[in-house]
């Protein structure tokens, strides 16, 4: 467990260090988050490793905010003509980052790494916020929701949460959720704007008539806001037929990638099985050896057809599987097979 006195100490202290230098550096870049005071069940410091479905997610839903902004900036969507030079000058200084690190204020000191940002120029911190639940079941969004707004004061202004987690867990319902930041008294709240809004239900298919809906100001806080001269709140109307759409892109890009990992695995250990038993050719007369190495190889043996099984099973749920990955997936059959071949012929052998 990692308290606030020792993670200060690693930052200000042994990270400053000559010899400590380059893992600073590497710390920077790193996706953590860091929270002095997690709820039950929580971590202090976690480690961030974005999946293939993280990154092409975020990024696909990112495109359809950029395409957004871009008819807004050329006028196309724009319907008030007295606030059309304004509303296209506010849109033209959105832009977008992925996971780019948001610094919490005291007393808790938290570091949080969404999935996707937007941030208005000449604001420091971003304005909306975007995170993706996949594979996490204990990321809680809404209490994310929280520290973001209410640890920068307001200055987050809004916070969308895709929720898929259940889909990862062999389920296929998947919703959507967005918190707003509101001034409480002399204090900043998280409110929910929508809650837990379904758009994929249980037999995977879009919810019929499910819109999720945004505007202009989604994408400023309000000080800034009232800085700026009358412009029109644009909406965005993403229906969820095309967060659908988005799904099942990212999902085939993820199961592909995992696929084309697990399977040059596969291919390497069963190169290397394959070498094992040339070497045991040569080491006959060692038979404690020789059991030790074919125990060994049956049990890799065991280990690849699993992880084969497990990627068919995989990439029959994705349509047009590519010409390259259907090749790898019967090199590595052929690999195998020529593994227990092998084995067998060595059984044969010995029992001559």
């Amino acid at each position: 467990m990692l308290r606030y006195s020792g993670y200060k100490l690693l930052r200000e202290v042994e990270l400053r260090k000559e010899e400590n230098e380059e893992f600073l550096h590497f710390l920077e870049d790193l996706h953590f988050d860091y929270m002095r005071r997690p709820l039950r069940g929580d971590k202090h410091f976690v480690i961030h490793v974005p999946s293939t479905f993280h990154q092409s997610m975020a990024g696909m839903f990112s495109d359809q905010i950029v395409k957004w902004l871009g008819s807004i900036e050329i006028g196309a969507v724009c319907t008030v003509d007295s606030t059309q030079e304004e509303t296209k000058n506010v849109a033209k200084k959105i832009h977008s980052s992925l996971a780019a690190r948001v610094r919490c204020n005291e007393p808790h000191g938290d570091h949080l790494d969404p999935d996707l940002s937007y941030t208005f120029r000449g604001c420091t911190v971003a304005d909306l916020l975007v995170e993706v639940a996949w594979s996490q079941s204990n990321l809680r969004l809404s209490d994310r929701a929280r520290r973001y707004i209410e640890g920068k004061n307001g200055r987050i202004r809004t916070v969308i949460g895709l929720n898929m987690g259940d889909i990862y867990r062999g389920a296929s319902r998947a919703t959507f959720s967005i918190w707003k930041a509101r001034p409480v008294g002399d204090k900043w709240r998280s409110v929910p704007a929508v809650k837990d809004q379904v758009f994929i239900d249980e037999n995977g298919q879009a919810v019929k008539d499910c819109i999720m809906r945004l505007s202009l100001k989604d994408f400023l806080c309000e000080q800034k806001e009232n800085k700026m001269g009358d412009f029109e709140d644009v909406s965005l109307e993403i229906p969820s037929t095309k967060l659908h759409c988005l799904y099942k892109d990212a999902f085939w890009d993820h199961v592909l990638n995992e696929a084309e990992k697990v399977l040059d695995k596969v291919v390497r250990k069963a190169d290397e099985s394959l070498e094992q038993m040339l070497r045991m050719k040569e080491m006959e007369n060692d038979l404690a050896e020789v059991q030790n190495m074919m125990s060994d190889i049956r049990h890799g043996v065991v280990l690849m057809r699993s992880s084969m099984k497990d990627i068919k099973e995989k990439m029959s749920k994705v349509d047009n599987v590519t010409a390259r990955a259907e090749k790898r997936k019967v090199e590595a059959e052929k690999k195998v097979a020529e593994v227990e071949a092998k084995m067998a012929e060595i059984g044969l052998r010995k029992k001559r």
